[in-house]
């Protein structure tokens, strides 16, 4: 082989090695900008997950004070028909004795 042919050779293959190495870069460079899309994305997303868990944070403790006045005012209604059914009873007692 002389040093023609073998320069010949080499140059193809360094070239197409260098062509590869081209392609390689461009892909790393699309695939970085492609990352940096998808984080920004999964940043927002992020964002708007927070402000939705605080909203639901808040609703749940609404939820509760509501529930906690709910059984306060069961509490007191049944106070008030334990009153109610005593009161009858005495007043039913009343009508009898009036009666006789």
């Amino acid at each position: 082989m002389s040093l023609g042919d073998w320069a010949k050779n080499n140059v193809v293959a360094l070239a197409t090695w260098a062509g590869v190495a081209l392609s390689l870069v461009a892909t790393a460079g699309a695939n970085v900008a492609i990352s940096q899309d998808t984080q920004s994305e999964l940043v927002e997303t992020v964002a708007e997950h927070e402000d939705d868990i605080v909203n639901l944070e808040s609703e749940v403790r609404s939820i509760r004070e509501q529930q906690a006045r709910l059984v306060k005012v069961a509490e007191k209604t049944e106070s008030v028909l334990s009153e109610l059914d005593k009161t009858t009873a005495e007043l039913k007692v009343m009508v009898q004795a009036m009666r006789q």
